[in-house]
């Protein structure tokens, strides 16, 4: 079982530094020369430790031409000046490429992110993904020097500086590597050991990140319904879990730690008690002596430094497993490489269209078709499937069955920012921008020129409070638009959506938190939006649906009918009684 584990332990290792290398295809060439580089720098050291040992033995077996000696020194001077400057260029080379690929990798993620389906952030804590994010390139980072400052020049150190002992003296090279393979062993089974921890500490981390960010999210409702000591507890409680593990873990690292300091020691004593019979049975020379203790100490250090760095390699890979979780995830909505760029006129049909998302049906074998330019209402019970009819238009999702189709194409055969290019939507919680108000209602068209924001505010009834802040259109709203009131943000959103100029609108719930004069303002604005457009409206307020062109009731993700309001008011069904159970211009959720 232990030997399974192990094989699993060094597959998942190279499939991790596999993904590594494949991202770092750009700057191979850089990662090539860098390793010519360390070559050449450790070849040189060795090279540096022989001649040295040439000195020693220069005056043990009191060599009478000095002028060997002076050309011995001469040699090592030169050799240094080139290790320092091979090792200077290397350096800056290595940095370079790091802080290129770190950010060439935040761009792939990011990237990422956004290509990914509304699916996925749905489904997704934002603080556990910045979690996998940020820990992710910083492990990243650590692991691109850990390859570079670690484990290649060790690796190259110990295997030349071995067969350079091999060819002083074979049966001290044996002696030297003796407790290697102990080595190696105990920090497998250590990694074998720990692997399991280090994967729960890291979504120990994940989850109490999440959980601060929900907290600062939803600040105000933490205040106002004063639970400041019921979110401290809960943190309190995902960090002492970390802390118990992260205790786990150190015992045991410092625990197999003292056992491989224990195997250094006993490796030294073992080359120098050997080395010295040796020397004093003159098999070797004393300088060959001080090459073997010098090469050994300096091997065994960096052996004990790599099999650390092995640690924090296994480390990384947990968090860069991660991250590549998020750059690994499917992607629910494909398109097509045969994608059509269509110029919509506004039809809408949905046929037959039946969608889960997984935890049973929201709509069922739903059908109804909108003419170009027509305004048409959808209301019904809340959970009945409003919203998720404007998710899979906007192709959020795919349905599992059936059609959505746009001006008779289905919206799967077009391509996906073209059509979404096309339509404009306005929600019941406006996304404002810590941005000037001119690029919030620009967002949608960031070429926009000022005087076209104007013209779009003044359609929406924004204009005349913009005009109210000191720098007006350039004024900053502040994070999620808390310079701005519930209102100002409807009215700010509207004239987004107006700068499109979208062939198809979408206003869902754009009222049903509004007070009654800012209401009026936005309805104002909605009569003058809508004309000559398609329009989908979703809303429990009359004031909002009764003037529609046609209002569809949708009841348990089914069409139970549809009219105008005056037909559906008369046919008595679910439409009237929703309409009974109004009260003050709403309609019963």
């Amino acid at each position: 079982m232990a030997k399974v584990r192990k094989e699993k332990l060094f597959k998942t290792l190279f499939h991790t530094f596999g993904k590594l290398y494949d991202l770092l295809r750009p700057y191979r060439k850089f990662f090539y020369l860098g390793i010519v580089l360390i070559f050449s720098v450790e070849a040189l050291n060795l090279v540096f430790r022989y001649i040295f040992k040439d000195v020693i033995d220069f005056f043990f077996l009191q060599t009478q031409d000095i002028n060997i000696l002076f050309r011995y020194i001469i040699y090592m001077a030169v050799i240094s000046f080139a290790i320092n400057v091979i090792q200077f260029v290397n350096e800056y080379l290595m940095v370079k490429t790091e802080v290129k690929f770190s950010h060439h990798l935040s761009l792939v993620v990011y990237k990422k992110l956004l290509d990914l389906s509304l699916a996925y952030h749905e489904k997704e804590n934002t603080g556990s993904k910045l979690s996998k994010i940020n820990h992710g390139l910083d492990s990243v980072s650590r692991l691109y020097q850990h390859m570079f400052w670690g484990v290649i020049p060790t690796t190259i150190q110990v295997v030349s500086s071995f067969g350079l002992l091999l060819y002083v003296n074979w049966q001290l090279s044996l002696i030297f590597i003796l407790v290697v393979p102990l080595f190696i062993y105990l920090t497998l089974h250590l990694n074998t050991k720990v692997n399991p921890l280090r994967k729960t500490i890291r979504k120990g981390f994940e989850d109490v990140y999440g959980g601060f960010g929900q907290t600062i999210y939803n600040i105000k409702t933490v205040k106002a319904f004063v639970q400041e000591d019921r979110e401290k507890k809960r943190s309190k409680r995902g960090v002492m879990g970390i802390l118990r593990n992260q205790i786990k873990f150190f015992k045991i690292l410092f625990s197999v730690n003292f056992m491989r300091n224990n195997l250094i020691a006993l490796g030294s004593i073992l080359v120098v008690g050997f080395g010295a019979y040796l020397t004093y049975q003159k098999q070797i020379t004393p300088g060959e002596l001080s090459l073997f203790l010098s090469v050994s100490a300096s091997c065994y250090y960096s052996l004990f430094s790599l099999t650390r760095i092995f640690d924090q390699a296994m480390e990384a890979k947990v968090g860069i497993e991660r991250m590549y979780k998020i750059l690994e995830s499917e992607q629910h909505v494909e398109e097509s490489d045969e994608a059509i760029k269509l110029d919509l006129k506004g039809a809408v049909e949905f046929n037959n269209v039946t969608f889960d998302y997984g935890e049973g049906k929201v709509l069922k074998n739903v059908s109804f078709n909108i003419k170009p330019g027509e305004v048409v209402a959808l209301v019904g019970p809340s959970g009945g499937g409003k919203s998720t009819v404007v998710k899979l238009l906007y192709r959020y999702y795919d349905c599992q069955t059936g059609s959505v189709l746009l001006d008779g194409t289905e919206i799967e055969k077009l391509n996906l920012q073209h059509f979404r290019e096309q339509l404009g939507i306005v929600t019941q919680d406006i996304d404002v921008f810590n941005d000037t108000i001119r690029d919030n209602i620009a967002y949608g068209r960031p070429r926009a020129k000022l005087s076209d924001v104007k013209a779009a505010a003044k359609i929406a009834n924004a204009d005349e409070f913009i005009r109210k802040f000191s720098k007006k259109y350039d004024s900053i709203v502040g994070e999620r638009g808390i310079k701005l009131s519930g209102g100002q943000k409807q009215r700010v959103g509207i004239a987004r959506a107006v700068l499109m100029d979208p062939k198809v609108l979408v206003l869902d719930e754009a009222t049903s938190s509004l007070d009654a004069s800012s209401e009026k303002m936005i309805q104002e604005a909605i009569q003058k939006v809508i004309q000559g457009r398609t329009t989908i409206i979703i809303a429990h307020r009359l004031s909002t649906v009764q003037h529609a062109d046609r209002i569809i009731v949708i009841d348990k993700g089914r069409v139970s009918e549809q009219g105008t309001h005056k037909q559906l008011i008369r046919k008595n069904g679910l439409y009237k009684k929703l309409v009974k159970l109004q009260i003050g211009g709403y309609l019963n959720q």
